[in-house]
């Protein structure tokens, strides 16, 4: 079963969980918040025409894979965001 869909061109968003985002960033810098991590969580994005940057931000003290944003820059660039099992952070695949 595919996760839910959505097209974003936003200035900003904030992701949900089991989402699939494809962004054309090609009209400005687009900036995803994430939601609060808890356990068993997965966030698919694609960056599917770029231009400017997306910045993905993590909600309160969750780490993007040890750090507080997760930059994507390139077309065609594609990341999964998995919880980790303590729930306090979000894995890069």
């Amino acid at each position: 079963i595919s996760p839910p869909f959505s097209k974003k061109s936003l200035a900003g968003f904030t992701a949900v969980d089991h989402f699939f985002y494809e962004m054309d960033s090609s009209g400005g810098a687009i900036a995803v918040t994430l939601p609060a991590c808890s356990a068993g969580q997965s966030i698919k994005f694609k960056l599917a025409v770029a231009g400017n940057n997306v910045t993905i931000t993590r909600a309160g003290a969750d780490v993007i894979d040890g750090s507080a944003t997760f930059v994507m820059s390139v077309a065609g660039e594609e990341i999964i965001l998995d919880a980790n099992v303590a729930g306090n952070g979000w894995l890069v695949g």
